[in-house]
């Protein structure tokens, strides 16, 4: 782990707490999560077999997933939310997935969905909300 991660996520975490947000997620390292006092993690998909190991820590874990194989194998390991995306165009994130496919992935999984992925408007929110989507994350729609 670098000194600029850890101070990084620590600063995070602080603005975060000041800001009153009640549950606060780092992305990636569910051992650092864990030793600075996260509520949880969210693991990207290339490292869903360490849910097993950030839920024994004791951390909620939102698993980022893009297709319903990934999302199984999230649900085995005991994810407590799973990402979908990219739901509308993101630059560099691949074919969009569409709102058709995030119905069929809401129906399927046993796990709340979180929309992902191209939502930079009200209207984008709607849409994901309609098809059955627990929440969204985005990055564009909070800095535009």
């Amino acid at each position: 782990m670098s000194a600029n991660l850890y101070r990084g996520a620590k600063a995070f975490l602080y603005a975060a707490r000041l800001a009153k947000i009640e549950k606060v997620f780092l992305n990636g390292d569910y051992r650092l999560a864990k030793r600075l006092g996260f509520n949880g993690v969210h693991l990207p998909s290339k490292k869903l077999q360490m849910i097993k190991r950030a839920k024994r820590a004791g951390l909620i874990v939102i698993a980022s997933t893009h297709n319903i194989q990934e999302i199984f194998q999230a649900q085995r390991y005991g994810a407590d939310f799973v990402t979908f995306s990219p739901i509308f165009y993101s630059p560099g994130k691949g074919e969009p997935k569409g709102l058709g496919n995030l119905r069929k992935i809401v129906k399927s999984a046993q796990v709340p969905v979180i929309a992902l992925g191209g939502i930079i408007s009200q209207r984008q929110i709607h849409k994901v909300r309609m098809k059955g989507a627990r929440g969204f994350a985005s990055i564009r729609y909070f800095v535009q």
